[in-house]
């Protein structure tokens, strides 16, 4: 998660300084949110994954593969995921599972 926090603000044109604080608060809240609880990280990065194939969040999907894979979650849990979510949302999702199946392959 702190490797995709990094990537977004060093992809930004506002000055560090000025929104320095923001970001901190934004990383607190997602370290936060990102420990165990009634949810396991695996299955948080799960939902992660689904909701960023909805959003076609191409960043948000190679970081969120990467944290679930190191969670435990199989290439199958993963796959399901991207099949529920394009449920979901409907053909534009299935174009992203295409995504997520070469962030798979390697």
């Amino acid at each position: 998660m702190e490797d995709m926090i990094k990537a977004m603000s060093k992809s930004s044109k506002v000055s560090d300084r000025k929104y320095a604080e923001l970001m901190q608060a934004f990383s607190g809240f997602a370290n936060e949110v990102h420990k165990e609880g009634a949810l396991s990280l695996k299955m948080k990065e799960l939902i992660a994954i689904g909701i960023a194939v909805v959003k076609n969040c191409e960043l948000c999907m190679d970081a969120h593969v990467k944290e679930a894979l190191q969670a435990g979650a199989t290439r199958e849990e993963v796959m399901e995921t991207c099949y529920v979510a394009t449920l979901m949302d409907g053909g534009p999702s299935l174009a992203h599972t295409s995504y997520i199946a070469k962030i798979l392959e390697g």
